[in-house]
């Protein structure tokens, strides 16, 4: 199967060493140079494109002739229940998740009348997760702390990306992005609001075909304009 370019990012994100710490398995994703442990199968025509996480969910894609048609998020160690079996919508929890120097990029949002917006640590909002959920969200915290302390801390060029290239940069998003939506799968989560240094995504059960489509086109275009700045 190619790989159509709407999923260039997933194959960036598969491609790049640092990310096989967060990849059990891929499915149907054309991504050479792939090694580090990933189970990489391009053979299939069946359709179905499937990143496994070591963080206990499965991005599943069924792609049509041209493009995807449709998106799915899977857990495999703890069943996610479905929409109708979520909390009153007043009891819901909502976060806010998005890089920023010093903290642990969580923070509730204050969107429903019964929840004041609240600075978080990621040991409290994920102490009900399996723990590879909490080390890999933590890991992905230090990844981009370390990276902006070389770019900005030791430089002091506040204005420069914390990243060394547009891949780089992507490949941290859509890690990101899969962590964020594990976060928002649980039954006692209404939304994640997942921010990158450009963007804003609302995730919340039912739209992930639209959320994932739109995110995957912005960063396409970041890897496509080919720098980080």
């Amino acid at each position: 199967m190619m790989t159509s370019d709407i999923l260039k990012p997933l194959a960036a994100f598969c491609r790049d060493p640092r990310s096989q710490e967060y990849i059990s398995t891929v499915k149907n994703i054309s991504a050479s140079g792939n090694s580090f442990g990933t189970t990489l199968s391009t053979s299939s025509s069946d359709g179905l494109i499937v990143i496994e996480t070591t963080f206990d969910m499965a991005l599943q894609i069924i792609h049509g002739p041209d493009e995807p048609t449709s998106v799915a998020m899977s857990t495999y160690r703890s069943p996610v229940p479905d929409t109708s079996s979520k909390l009153p919508k007043e009891l819901l929890r909502c976060y806010e998740i998005g890089p920023e120097y010093g903290t642990d990029f969580i923070s509730e949002k204050p969107t429903y009348a019964s929840h004041v917006g609240a600075d978080l640590d990621s040991i409290t909002v994920l102490s009900s997760y399996p723990s590879c959920v909490r080390e890999n969200y933590l890991k992905w915290v230090k990844t981009w702390e370390k990276k902006w302390q070389l770019r900005r801390g030791n430089t002091r060029e506040f204005r420069s990306s914390v990243f060394f290239s547009a891949e780089e940069e992507v490949s941290w998003n859509v890690a990101g992005y899969l962590l964020a939506w594990r976060i928002a799968m649980a039954p006692d989560v209404g939304l994640v609001e997942y921010s990158t240094s450009r963007s804003q995504y609302i995730l919340q059960t039912g739209k992930e075909t639209s959320i994932t489509m739109q995110f995957l086109k912005e960063q396409l275009y970041l890897l496509e304009k080919g720098d980080s700045s």
